[in-house]
């Protein structure tokens, strides 16, 4: 029994949640075109709003692959550097063994 109450709910809220939406898209586009603004305006402001919602998924990509690369450029310079450290290390570790090979003890 209350596993359809929960389902009742839930269908209750989604009902209106999608009505919620349908009214305020319905009251956007109704404020939209009866504002006090000529045809002309209007259609241009909107193609301009329009053009930047569907330009913005572009721009968002390019961002995050610029920011990757950045990151990834990043990265490959802290690892030569640690490469570079290591490596000196292992050659001065190298030296120092063949200082006490050759020393007489």
């Amino acid at each position: 029994m209350t596993n359809k109450r929960m389902n009742r709910k839930n269908s209750s809220k989604q009902t209106f949640i999608r009505g919620a939406g349908a009214g305020f898209f319905i009251a956007f586009i109704g404020t939209l075109l009866s504002a006090p603004m000529k045809g002309s305006s209007l259609r241009h402001k909107i193609a301009n709003r329009l053009s930047l919602f569907i330009n913005y998924p572009t721009k968002a990509i390019a961002a995050y692959r610029g920011r990757k690369e950045k990151f990834r450029e990043l990265g490959h310079v802290k690892y030569e550097k640690l490469q570079s450290k290591m490596h000196s290390l292992k050659n001065e570790a190298k030296s120092s063994a063949e200082q006490k090979r050759k020393r007489p003890e």
